[in-house]
Parts: structure tokens; sequence; C-alpha cells
């Protein structure tokens, strides 16, 4: 199961790299970083199955490190909304058109 959920947040975090102004892959992004932080944190502090050794330290400097960045991040640059395929295109406003007539 740990092999699928770093396969799956590699691959979100690639995409935002290819793409670092997505509002949608941010999130994304951001929620993989705060699940791994939170995940982390039960091990060390909660569970006791790693020592806060640099071997422990380490993912909690990285998450923690990469949550702040990517807040930082998000608020010097003007993220976009991904446009959903599904959504109707913007009404057209030429001259001639006739409304209301």
């Amino acid at each position: 199961m740990y092999g699928t959920w770093l396969l799956l947040s590699t691959m979100v975090r690639v995409l935002f790299a290819l793409e670092p102004y997505n509002g949608g892959l941010f999130v994304a992004v951001l929620w993989t970083y705060c699940v791994a932080l939170y995940h982390f944190s039960l091990e060390i502090f909660v569970h006791r199955t790693v020592p806060l050794q640099p071997a422990g330290q380490m993912p909690l400097t990285v998450a923690s490190g990469s949550i702040v960045a990517l807040v930082a991040f998000a608020a010097t640059t003007r993220l976009r909304r991904p446009s959903s395929p599904s959504s109707p295109p913007p009404p057209s406003s030429h001259a001639g058109d006739k409304k209301g007539q």
C-alpha cells in the first residue's frame, strides 16, 4: 500500500511541476504533503515506530518545508482554475447580435 501511495503522490507532484499555475493540481499537491506530514507525525509521536533521530526527522522536515514553500508560492503567484471540458463557452458579444428584438 505504501508503494501505491508513493507512486500516486509522485505522479501528482510531477504533473504540478509541469504545470505549476494549475490551481487544482496545487491543492492536490498540498494535500499529499499534508497527508504525509500527518502520517509521519503519527508514526513518530503516537505509535513510536520511528525514532526521532535524523532518519525520523527527515520526512517531517521535507513535508513541512514543502507545505511552507507551496503556501509561499501561492501567496506570490496567481494560480488559475482549470477549465472544465463540459463547461459551455462564454456568450459572444458581437455588435451585430440583435438582443431583445
